[in-house]
């Protein structure tokens, strides 16, 4: 891949894995590291065993960066976050208060 596609490809990637999850197509994926963490596990995996031909190395590592980036940006995000009892959707409001 050129330049250019080096750029473009973990972006075509990123913004399809978010395409796919608003429309509810569900990835078989670990639970603990979500969709994009399997994705990027995954293309690790293929590009360390040699598995994946040379004519498509570039597109695989682009696609295992850019949902290794997702992956990073969920864990931090949620990184110390737990859900508590009374918790819906993450907001802390406790529905007894008056």
């Amino acid at each position: 891949m050129g330049r250019t596609a080096d750029v473009w490809a973990p972006l075509v990637a990123a913004a399809g894995l978010g395409l796919l999850e608003r429309e509810g197509v569900s990835i078989p994926h670990f639970g603990a590291i979500g969709e994009a963490g399997t994705i990027a596990l995954a293309g690790f995996v293929l590009l360390q065993t040699g598995i994946v031909p040379s004519n498509l190395r570039s597109i695989v590592g682009a696609v295992t960066l850019a949902s290794g980036s997702i992956a990073a940006y969920e864990a931090a995000k949620t990184l110390g976050a737990t859900k508590t009892q009374g918790d819906v959707d993450g907001d802390a409001f406790d529905a007894h208060e008056t």
